[in-house]
């Protein structure tokens, strides 16, 4: 792209650029508070003082102390996106068989310890959304985006011949990203024996819808 070209593109001007900037580290000090003592731990004048903005940015950009929150709590739960690492795969894959072999490698990659906590932490903000419409409303866009993204590479895996259609696309994310999120449930007990039957459980239905 020549000089000119790259002229005519819109530029961000330093005061946007600026205004992002607040609003990033405002959202970043907010996230930190919340991993480290919960909602709490979200004190308006302490966090504006550690994002180094006035008190006024905080309300200016989020509304007010639950407005931040909820964006924090949003950013929380889309914190970790599965689904890129599942494009960059179906970009060099080349069979149905390779890519049953990945999905069933990468469930078994998302048992980790850290994956545990990105769900206990999905789970504990959707408890806390229950009460709450606006973050309900707001998690509920993310959780729907999220699907969506599910939903494309499942359209791709189909139009591949990947799987063996019983299942539309959306069925497909829905059951995969309700089984993982579910575990949760299996993880508390702290019964290694339950988790492992349930893990052989999922690992026979995705052989299953893939094979």
């Amino acid at each position: 792209m020549g000089s000119a070209e790259m002229s005519d593109l819109p530029q961000a001007s330093a005061s946007e650029v600026q205004a992002s900037s607040t609003k990033q580290r405002l959202l970043e000090v907010a996230i930190e508070a919340i991993d480290r003592g919960g909602e709490a731990s979200v004190r308006v004048i302490e966090l504006a003082n550690a994002a180094e903005v006035s008190t006024s940015s905080l309300y200016h950009y989020f509304g007010n102390r639950e407005g931040l929150i909820i964006a924090a709590q949003v950013a929380r739960y889309q914190m970790y996106d599965e689904a890129n690492e599942v494009w960059k795969f179906l970009e060099t894959c080349g069979s149905r068989e390779e890519w049953c072999e990945f999905m069933v490698g990468l469930f078994r990659s998302l048992t980790d310890e850290e994956s545990r906590k990105r769900r206990r932490r999905r789970i504990e903000i959707l408890g806390s959304s229950v009460t709450r419409p606006e973050l309900r409303e707001a998690i509920t866009t993310a959780y729907v985006a999220v699907l969506e993204q599910l939903e494309e590479i499942f359209v791709e895996v189909a139009r591949r011949g990947y799987s063996d259609g019983r299942l539309s696309p959306l069925e497909m994310a829905e059951w995969l990203n309700g089984v993982m999120l579910g575990r949760y449930q299996t993880e508390v007990t702290g019964d290694e024996r339950r988790i492992a039957a349930r893990d052989r459980a999922l690992e026979v239905h995705i052989r299953d819808l893939f094979s």
